[in-house]
């Protein structure tokens, strides 16, 4: 016995349609938003790691014991070594790599949080990595979700 289920034409009316067929379509668009879900809190990561690195080397010119500067300086490495996976990570997926992703009102913020001192920047970087990582839990659970019988 073959499984139908009654959707909606594009005029208005009703036809059957095989179960199936319908699963596999449902199934095919959830992995398109996924995919496009993914996209975007990859992108957001990558804006993300490019502030971060931003903000390591305006602090690093601003240090002034050489000890520190040095160490803002190896922070700014990985984070470029970051940018460059992430960058890879974006063209795997196909998708746009973001070009400026500071606009103005962020690098105002930018600059407000490096008059206020280090260890406020510091705490914004932080602040920030743990909601890219919160984002990056919160899809892996639905891609483990999705990946369920």
């Amino acid at each position: 016995m073959l499984l139908m289920t009654w959707i909606r034409n594009e005029d208005g009316g009703f036809t059957a349609y095989p179960t199936d067929i319908h699963r596999a379509r449902l199934i095919h668009r959830r992995r398109e938003q996924l995919a496009a879900a993914m996209r975007r809190v990859m992108q957001q990561l990558y804006c993300h790691e490019q502030t971060a690195l931003f903000l390591y080397e305006a602090l690093a010119v601003r240090a002034k014991d050489a000890a520190r500067r040095a160490t803002f300086l190896s922070l700014a490495e990985m984070k470029k070594q970051q940018l460059a996976h992430r960058q890879e990570m974006l063209l795997r997926l196909k998708a746009p790599i973001p070009g400026e992703c500071r606009p103005l009102w962020a690098r105002l913020w930018q600059a407000l949080l490096l008059c206020l001192g280090d260890s406020i920047v510091l705490a914004y970087i932080k602040f920030i990595k743990r909601r890219d990582l919160r984002r990056q839990v919160k899809l892996f659970e639905i891609i483990g979700r999705m990946n369920k019988p």
